[in-house]
């Protein structure tokens, strides 16, 4: 026997120090493993977005070239490549003509509207009541052009008085789901 090593009164022999080796071995090799993973997964992501992600390139190319010394340029304009433009989410925008005593229901909003002309002292104007599901109910008095937001079980809503008609007793509102922008 080579060498032994006495640890609690036992030996350790080769068997035991060759168990240990191979377990390190085969981490080692996992290891080697996960980063070659790696490096076929950054190049997959290369080879699809590089154009759109440059230093992807950079990072991932397998290049075995040495660097080279820089050298002094001359100045050139190089065109940059236009960003593509942002994808845009259709958010719903309806407008709705309301009734007095005629509720009329937001279905997207999931929201009751409904409206009630007033005069007090001389003084006209509407009581616009805001009832969503799930959320307690809104009234805002109004007598012209103007906005309010509220909250729905299906998120936050904004709504534009556009237009009162005293005559005809109606109001006209616009709703729109509020875009939440990072």
């Amino acid at each position: 026997m080579s060498v032994a090593i006495f640890r609690n009164h036992s030996v350790i022999g080769e068997p035991q120090v060759a168990k240990k080796s191979i377990g390190i071995l085969l981490s080692i090799l996992s290891i080697i493993a996960l980063l070659v993973g790696l490096l076929v997964d950054c190049m997959s992501i290369a080879s699809t977005f590089g154009n759109k992600i440059p230093f992807l390139e950079e990072i991932c190319s397998l290049s075995t070239e040495e660097p080279k010394s820089e050298e002094p340029k001359q100045s050139t304009i190089e065109k940059v490549p236009t960003k593509n433009p942002p994808i845009t989410k259709t958010i719903p925008q309806t407008e709705y003509s309301i009734l007095e005593n005629q509720p009329q229901f937001v279905a997207f909003a999931k929201t009751h509207l409904s409206i009630q002309f007033q005069n007090v002292g001389g003084e006209e104007f509407v009581s616009l009541s805001i009832s969503p599901q799930g959320h307690q109910s809104i009234i805002k008095a109004v007598v012209g052009s103007d906005t309010f937001e509220f909250e729905s079980s299906t998120g936050t809503y904004s709504l534009s008085v556009l237009n009162i008609d005293y005559q005809s007793r109606t109001i006209s509102v616009q709703v729109s789901k509020k875009q939440i922008t990072p």
